[in-house]
């Protein structure tokens, strides 16, 4: 067995807590764990917290997790602005190169990406050995960014060409990509999983069982889950 201080570390990123419900959400925890179990990496999720200027260490869901400010770096941020950010950064960059370093980060990997991804990737290259940066995107995230002024567009896209692998969880995700950035450089598509052993030891059986067969849906109220068709097919 690998010893937990010798097996480096697969860091996540997050922009809101581990705590709330969501897809988003549950996509990291369903990784997490499952690389908890393989072994091969020591799953930290990095929490991006405006009111954690220094890192604040918790256990979410059994997840290691780390509450700390990332602060975004915007095209149009004032003088005053850069001036804050310049100052914060002196003292992030050193500090994260540190936390690489000290937990051996093999990647990092936000999810539901925003303009604090260009701030990572300013401080990933003061690492002696710069992890990958994996982009993972869910959907809402890149709609929003679709909408976008096309300053910031060609700026996200200089950056999807730059990082190590961009995933989507689906092939209609990635023709969206395609479509709102051009022809990706790296792009995988990852559907997402569960783990269906837990379901099944959750349903238990019993008296309560449903005597016919049952279809759950489990999907935001939104046209594109198409619950009006599962309706009208029954």
């Amino acid at each position: 067995m690998i010893h937990a201080a010798l097996v480096p570390a697969y860091l996540f990123v997050l922009p809101w807590s581990l705590q709330h419900l969501g897809g988003v959400n549950q996509v990291v925890i369903n990784l997490a764990r499952e690389m908890q179990r393989a072994g091969s990496f020591e799953p930290i999720v990095l929490i991006d917290d405006w009111n954690a200027p220094q890192p604040v260490w918790e256990h979410i869901h059994g997840l290691r997790t780390v509450r700390w400010c990332i602060r975004p770096f915007g095209l149009r941020m004032g003088i005053k602005e850069r001036l804050a950010f310049g100052w914060w950064l002196r003292k992030f960059r050193p500090a994260f190169r540190d936390f690489c370093e000290e937990h051996r980060v093999a990647a990092i990997n936000p999810h539901y990406p925003g303009l604090s991804v260009f701030t990572l990737e300013m401080v990933n290259s003061a690492c002696a050995q710069s992890p990958p940066l994996i982009l993972s995107f869910h959907g809402t995230d890149l709609t929003c960014l679709g909408q976008s002024h096309a300053d910031d567009l060609a700026r996200w896209r200089q950056l999807l060409l730059r990082a190590s692998n961009t995933v989507v969880c689906s092939i209609d995700m990635a023709q969206r990509l395609v479509e709102t950035f051009g022809p990706m450089a790296h792009t995988t598509v990852i559907h997402n999983g569960l783990d269906a052993a837990a379901f099944v030891a959750m349903a238990g059986g019993g008296d309560d069982a449903p005597a016919r067969p049952t279809i759950l849906n489990v999907a935001k109220f939104e046209g594109q889950k198409g619950q009006d068709v599962l309706i009208k097919a029954f």
